[in-house]
This record gives structure tokens, C-alpha cells and sequence, in this order.
């Protein structure tokens, strides 16, 4: 694990002409009396697999609910939705489309997933087609989104691929095109709520210029809860490079001003309109940073001090500051480490490891985050006890954790009466108030009240050894962090 934590200032930022607009419609955001003056740690938990070796987390809704992949114990890998702020069950697989594998990118607020997933099809060379999906809560089946060819595209493949998903069921991504004489393989599609991928009316387009725009390809990586979609397109139609950044809202394709360099990716907007993603910083086509746009300005977010960042999803949990989560590399790119960077795009912020922002000892290297909540809940992947393989985590901030595991004592597996519930919220009624005020002395104090009215309760054999491992381990696991 990185001993990095210094935060690394932010470089660059890149204003047009439209400069002054970009200010008055940022005026809400600049930092104020209502921003976080705290600065929380986080507890880190282990999401588990289902049964295999390996687990990712890509997305996180407003309840705590994870979605990703993991491998079974057959070592076939299958998308997940676990219950809010809970590991991953056997039963949060959600299967496939008739095929081996799939895997869940995003999740929304009523707990819909999207994703892809093999099917029972076969395409050409004898490849397996994969599909975008829709996984809705208390159905046993995914539904198969479609693609923009029904027929079949470029030498008669018809894939697709789910990357996002709005609380109006809205999904983005990308799907085979009809043979266009141009190249085309695959374009950005945006779903109207609800609803499946159409030929023609889900079709974004490229940023190619007319009259050949619907050549060469395009992918949908993020959409926002009025519909706004962002991704990467081409814009040359003689070779399909370079790739820009895009968003698509109003019926129209427009690129996003990105940094320096030749290609960009835009992964993520929030409710606000930030787009958050990569770009190359100059000549290099390693050099990548993660940036910050919002309308005409965007920031370089640097890096944890080597070369590599790039960010794949941004929150929009205070008013006048965002939290942008990803992958960077440190000092002369050693190791590739999840950050947290939190900040506005005029006013700039900072870019922390957040290795250093979790209890050491525990065997955890994080290395990269995928997706944040308003709440600042982090999901991502890591390396545990130095194992190899990849392990999904989903990082609390310190106060979530306290109001988390208030929520935990309703559980039904812990069997705790209405009494013993009354009473052991009492003793942590006020603990969030005193981890968000910094007074974790105060905060400690009342956790470790907590675990002595779980004790008693055990030791008197009112409870069970594992509700009181359970929730003596919750309390401890805050208490780390303080």
C-alpha cells in the first residue's frame, strides 16, 4: 500500500470565449459556509464474490445497492446486484441473456441495472453475441435491449453494451449499426425511459462532419437525470481517429472541450451537467489525466504524481463542491491507486490517494474507483492481503458508516427486539453529528458505549455471539477511522 498522502494540486485550466457565462452560471458553486470543513475517512468493506476467486464493483445508487462483477466458483463471471450496504449474496446474481457471462456497469436509484451479457446466439467466426440488458428488481429475467442492426452490421455481427442507466430507466452505450459503406461497427444509443435500443431513433451518431456523420463509431458512457448523455465518437470519416469526448442532449451530438491532446473520453455527468473523464494532455498518447468540463471550461485533475488518471464518475453531494472518484498512478507510476478528488472547476481542488484515507492494517490496496453517490459512498476494486486478483470494495465515509449502522440494528438476521433497538440507536444518536462536527473523541465515546450495552446484552444471553460479533465489528471498524 502507498504511503502517498500529499494532496496534489490541481494544473491546468482551459477556458473559451464564453468565459463569462461559465462564471455567473458557476457562482453556485464556488465554496461556501455549506461545504464540508471535515475532512472524513472512510471504512472500507469487503464486497465478497459469489463463490469465485475475483469481484469488481462499477456502480452505486443513492441506497448503498453495488453492482459489478465476480466470478462463480466455476470461474464464469456474471453481474451482481447486492441489497443496499451489504456484500455480495449468491442470490444478487443476475444471470445472463441465455449465454456464460455478464456484467453490471450501472445502477440506478430504484435499483435497475444495466450492463451486457452473452445470449444463446452465435455470430460470425463462431463468436458468442452480447447484448446490452436491463435487470429490473423483483424480475427473474434480464430483458435484451437490442441492437441498431437488427439484421446484423459489418460482417454480420450485432452486439451491443449497457453502460449507464438514469432514475428514469433511461441506458446509454453502444450497439451494432447496418453496413454503412463507411466502416461503422458500433454507435452510441440512448434509450427513451424504459425502453429498448431502436433502430434510427437510438442512434447518436458520431462527431464526424456532414454528410458523413453516421460514419465511424461511437460509444455512450454516461447519462444524467435529465437525459444528458456523454461518451467518445470519431471525428475524421478517412480513418475514425482521433476520438473526442461528446454529449448529446437536444438532439444533437457536440463535443466536448476536453484537454491538449488527441483523444478523449467523457465517462460521467452529473444532474449539474459536469462531465468527468480522460484525455491526453499533449503529444504522448500515454500521457492521459483525468479532467473536470462543465459548459466551456474544463480542468486538468492531475494526478497522485506519475504520468496516468483517469476519471469515471462524479457526485453531486455538496452544493458548491463535487467528488470525482478514478484510477492515477503515483510517483514515477509505481503503482496505479483509486483517488478522491474533490473541488470545483474554477475554483480547483485536490486529488487525494485514498489508501491514505482508510485504517492501515486492514491488507487493502485499492486501485481503482468506478462509481460514487451522493452520499460519498465509493465503490471500486483492490487488491486484499496481496492477493493478485482483484476484489470489490465499497468504501463509507465515516458518518455514512455511523448512520449505516444504526440502520443495520432493524436487520431481521440480527433478531434484536424493539427494546434492544430503541436502545442501542439511543446510544448512537448522536455519533454522525459528532463525526461530521470532528469531534471524534465524542464519536469514539459513544461507540464504545455502544459495544458495552452489546456486551451485556450478550453476556446475559439476550442476544446471540453473532449479533454481538456483527455489530461490535460495525462500531470497531468506525472507531478505526476517527
Amino acid at each position: 500500500m502507498s504511503s502517498l498522502a500529499t494532496a496534489q494540486p490541481t494544473s491546468r485550466l482551459r477556458l473559451s470565449w464564453a468565459t463569462p457565462l461559465l462564471l455567473a452560471a458557476a457562482l453556485c458553486w464556488s465554496p461556501g459556509s455549506q461545504a464540508q470543513s471535515v475532512t472524513l475517512k472512510y471504512v472500507v468493506t469487503d464486497l465478497g464474490t459469489l463463490g469465485g476467486l475475483e469481484s469488481d464493483a462499477l456502480g452505486i445508487n443513492i441506497a448503498g445497492q453495488a453492482t459489478g462483477w465476480s466470478r462463480l466458483s466455476d470461474g464464469t463471471q456474471r453481474a451482481y446486484r447486492t441489497a443496499p450496504n451489504r456484500p455480495i449474496q449468491p442470490a444478487d446474481q443476475l444471470g445472463t441473456l441465455g449465454g456464460a457471462t455478464s456484467i453490471g456497469y450501472a445502477i440506478n436509484s430504484s435499483g435497475q441495472v444495466t450492463g451486457d451479457a452473452d445470449t444463446a446466439l452465435i455470430g460470425p467466426f463462431n463468436s458468442v453475441v452480447r447484448r446490452a440488458f436491463r435487470a429490473d428488481p423483483g424480475q427473474p429475467l434480464m430483458v435484451d435491449l437490442g441492437t441498431l442492426a437488427p439484421a446484423g452490421g459489418v460482417n454480420g455481427f450485432n452486439n451491443s453494451g449497457g453502460r449507464a442507466i438514469n432514475d428514469a430507466a433511461v441506458v446509454v452505450g453502444f450497439a451494432t449499426v447496418p453496413p454503412d459503406g463507411c466502416g461503422s461497427s458500433s454507435h452510441a444509443f440512448r434509450t427513451a425511459p424504459g425502453g429498448p435500443v431502436v433502430p434510427g431513433a437510438s442512434d447518436l451518431g458520431t462527431l464526424v462532419p456532414a454528410p458523413f456523420a453516421n460514419c465511424r463509431s461511437s460509444t455512450g458512457w454516461g447519462v444524467n437525470n435529465v437525459n444528458t448523455a456523454v461518451g467518445t465518437a470519431a471525428t475524421v470519416v478517412s480513418t475514425g481517429f482521433p476520438n473526442h469526448a461528446f454529449r448529446f442532449d437536444n438532439n444533437a451530438m457536440v463535443g466536448v472541450v476536453a484537454l491538449a491532446g488527441r483523444d478523449s473520453t467523457a465517462f460521467a455527468i452529473n444532474d449539474i451537467g459536469e462531465i468527468v473523464g480522460q484525455s491526453n494532455i499533449d503529444s504522448d498518447l500515454f500521457n492521459n489525466h483525468a479532467f473536470l468540463n462543465a459548459g466551456p471550461g474544463t480542468r486538468d485533475l492531475g494526478t497522485l504524481g506519475g504520468s496516468y488518471s483517469a476519471a469515471y464518475a462524479i457526485n453531486t453531494r455538496y452544493p458548491q463542491l463535487s467528488q470525482v472518484v478514478g484510477q492515477a498512478s503515483t510517483t514515477n507510476n509505481a503503482a496505479f491507486h483509486a483517488f478522491l478528488w474533490t473541488g470545483n472547476l474554477l475554483d480547483g481542488g485536490s486529488m487525494i490517494d485514498l489508501n491514505t484515507m482508510i485504517a492501515s492494517g486492514q491488507g487493502w490496496e485499492l486501485l481503482t474507483a468506478r462509481g460514487i453517490n451522493n452520499k460519498g459512498q465509493i465503490v471500486g476494486a483492490g487488491r486484499l492481503n496481496a492477493v493478485q486478483l482483484t476484489r470489490a470494495f465499497r468504501l463509507d465515509p465515516s458518518d455514512v458508516a455511523a448512520s449505516n449502522l444504526i440502520a443495520l440494528l432493524s436487520d431481521p438476521a440480527l433478531a434484536l427486539t424493539a427494546g434492544q433497538i430503541g436502545a442501542l440507536t439511543d446510544k448512537l444518536q448522536n455519533t454522525t453529528a459528532s463525526i461530521q462536527a470532528g469531534l471524534n473523541k465524542q464519536a469514539k465515546n459513544q461507540l464504545n458505549a455502544f459495544n458495552s450495552s452489546v456486551q451485556t446484552y450478550w453476556k446475559t444471553g439476550k442476544i446471540s455471539s453473532a449479533t454481538a460479533a456483527t455489530l461490535t465489528a460495525a462500531a470497531n471498524a468506525i472507531i478505526a477511522v476517527l
